[in-house]
């Protein structure tokens, strides 16, 4: 028996993290079972990837249970208690790094145990942290009301008739909580409209918009995003979303930077509906924010770039004609992506800088397992051969690597259609167009009339892949 839960558990630990969970193992006040110590202590020798013939359960039974029969529910049970006390180590973990929370419930806990001197200082630097030191930490917004919610609960356990029990600071902090993660999963909703039919009812966000209009409010730098954002979302408002990008980049170092991939999200998302209706402007402003991500570090993520990430930022920066930066960001990154994938972006490049021999020399490096990108590449090869054929007429070989390609083209989207519902017309298409296109350009045959016709046809054809750049050829 392979406890694959187990190891798939373990491999999520880093270096350091296996050193502080062999110690909690080791701590009979947090670990009873020495037998469970004994097995992490066994199975890390595997670290880090927990693979190989050792980590079969009989010989994980022989090592933690020597002299004793085999028996692959003790093992298993073993293992599921470790995973267990793995869960508990992760939430210790957890709570550790909220110092907030922790800090309100030790003075908490002091008072109850009379212990009032250490619990007033506590809770005053409690106080100082969440109110002045992290005033626009929007993450904290939830810790404040808690901090909130337990001295109004302390004054009302202690009787205390001559002071008034913060009844205004509870109701300030939970509405300062409420009103920013209301307007920011309401931003969330306005976004995911776009991409499905699933309908959201989000009540009572005119009221609050109204709300966080008043001048108490203007210095939550935050709260103010998510108001504007969702004007721009809902309104399609650029003046809003001019407010939106100001507040990102005129104040990235104060606001809270466990909030900032959302609201970089949210930015980004404007931006690409507005270029959907075709304001061909925000192309820029796209690039900009993805830039500005980049150079705050927010782009990595664990020490990876997400594969649609890597490719929108390309995508957009070619489309910006931005080549020397997005030369040093593909190598920059190149470890923080399958080389897959950096390959054939820098292939993209040096189709857009009309290195063509370079880009086919890319491409060829690449081996896709995925359908849609195999198809991707196979349609850039043809773009470079089609654009090499142009450039080279006078010699006969390009234009039969030209055609081959283009059989083999065909002959790829035939073999992969039940597997291509969605793409195997556009390409089939872009092929048909490309024969066509050629057919009319050769030099000696150059039909500027056919030509012409097949620009209408292909701005007439909604299902065509590749359509700015058959457009482009068509138009010179």
């Amino acid at each position: 028996m392979q406890l694959n839960k187990l190891f798939s558990h373990l491999r999520l630990l880093d270096s350091e993290e296996e050193k502080l969970f062999q110690k909690w193992l080791a701590s009979p006040f947090l670990n009873s079972n020495r037998k469970l110590e004994s097995l992490f202590r066994y199975l890390r020798r595997s670290s880090p990837i927990y693979q190989g013939r050792r980590l079969a359960s009989e010989r994980i039974s022989t090592a933690i249970f020597p002299g004793k029969p085999y028996r692959e529910t003790r093992i298993k049970q073993l293992g599921g208690e470790l995973v267990k006390q793995l869960y508990q180590f992760w939430l210790h973990l957890d709570l550790q790094a909220d110092k907030a929370m922790l800090d309100t419930r030790l003075w908490r806990l002091l008072y109850k145990r009379s212990l009032v001197r250490p619990a007033e200082k506590l809770k005053a630097n409690n106080r100082a942290y969440l109110f002045e030191e992290v005033l626009q930490a929007d993450s904290s917004n939830i810790d404040r009301h808690h901090f909130a919610m337990q001295e109004h609960l302390q004054i009302l356990h202690l009787g205390k008739r001559d002071q008034e029990p913060m009844i205004q600071e509870v109701n300030n902090t939970i509405d300062r909580y409420y009103f920013y993660e209301k307007l920011k999963h309401y931003c969330k909703a306005l976004i995911q409209k776009k991409f499905g039919s699933k309908q959201y009812e989000i009540i009572l966000i005119e009221q609050i918009l109204q709300a966080v209009g008043e001048q108490r409010y203007q210095s939550y730098l935050g709260l103010q995003f998510y108001a504007h954002a969702a004007r721009a979302l809902k309104h399609q408002s650029d003046e809003d979303y001019v407010v939106v990008k100001k507040t990102l980049f005129d104040n990235i170092s104060g606001l809270d930077r466990r909030e900032l991939p959302i609201m970089f999200l949210v930015a980004r998302n404007y931006c690409i509906q507005r270029l959907n209706n075709r304001k061909r402007n925000f192309l820029g402003e796209l690039f900009e924010l993805y830039e500005l991500e980049n150079e705050q570090g927010m782009i990595l993520i664990n020490g990876k770039i997400p594969p649609a990430t890597y490719k929108n930022i390309a995508t957009v920066a070619l489309l910006h004609k931005r080549y020397t930066w997005l030369e040093k960001f593909l190598h920059r990154h190149r470890a923080a992506v399958e080389e897959n994938s950096y390959l054939f972006n820098l292939a993209q490049l040096r189709f857009s800088q009309a290195r063509y021999e370079e880009v086919l020399q890319l491409v060829e490096q690449t081996s896709f397992k995925e359908v849609l990108m195999n198809l991707s590449a196979k349609a850039w090869q043809l773009k470079t051969y089609f654009e090499l054929w142009e450039k080279y007429q006078d010699d006969y070989a390009y234009e039969e690597r030209l055609e081959a390609h283009l059989t083999a083209f065909t002959t790829f989207l035939n073999r992969k259609r039940a597997r291509l519902p969605g793409h195997y017309l556009y390409h089939l298409n872009l092929a048909k167009f490309v024969r066509e296109l050629i057919r009319y350009s050769r030099p000696y045959e150059r039909d500027e009339q056919e030509l012409m016709k097949l620009l209408q046809r292909v701005k007439a054809t909604d299902q065509v892949a590749e359509r700015r750049w058959l457009v482009e050829k068509l138009s010179r």
